[in-house]
């Protein structure tokens, strides 16, 4: 692990954290934006089960657990009112366009797949996490689940 990657860990940790902690009172986050992050929740989701061995199963539970209660915090808050309110309340039109919301998370997925093709965690995960979480944040035990989950995940990727 470089010198560099070793000093910058702990900061990143603490910026994660502190930024976890402040509830933004922002505009509503668009469905595009919470979309995105859902991909990205996805791809995270599907590397962190096609780890090698050497991470420790719990630690990767807990970030698993993190990424899935921040994934339904935003399809519950965000996704499926915001659909359900474009559609005019018609049910099956929200469907529809879930269906559309599902297809775009899978480029997303497959446009992550491209840039980190190896089998390992990076910060750059942790970074476009971040920012997911500046658009929304959970409160209560959602969010200490994922600030959990942050910590884990930055000390996956330092124990590397």
């Amino acid at each position: 692990m470089t010198k560099i990657l070793k000093c910058k860990l702990p900061a990143l940790i603490l910026a994660v954290v502190t930024l976890l902690s402040f509830q933004t009172s922002a505009a509503k986050p668009s469905i595009n934006d919470m979309q995105t992050c859902q991909g990205l929740i996805d791809f995270i989701t599907l590397k962190l089960e096609n780890l090698p061995s050497k991470y420790d199963e719990r630690d990767v539970e807990i970030v698993q657990k993190g990424l899935s209660t921040y994934n339904q915090y935003i399809q519950n808050t965000f996704v499926s009112p915001g659909l359900l309110k474009f559609s005019k309340g018609n049910q099956k039109q929200a469907n529809a366009l879930q269906k559309q919301v599902d297809i775009y998370k899978e480029k997303v997925v497959n446009n992550y797949q491209n840039q980190y093709p190896y089998n390992k965690l990076s910060k750059g995960f942790v970074k476009s996490l971040n920012e997911c979480t500046q658009k929304a944040v959970p409160a209560g035990n959602d969010l200490e689940t994922l600030k959990t989950s942050f910590v884990k995940i930055i000390e996956l990727i330092k124990n590397q």
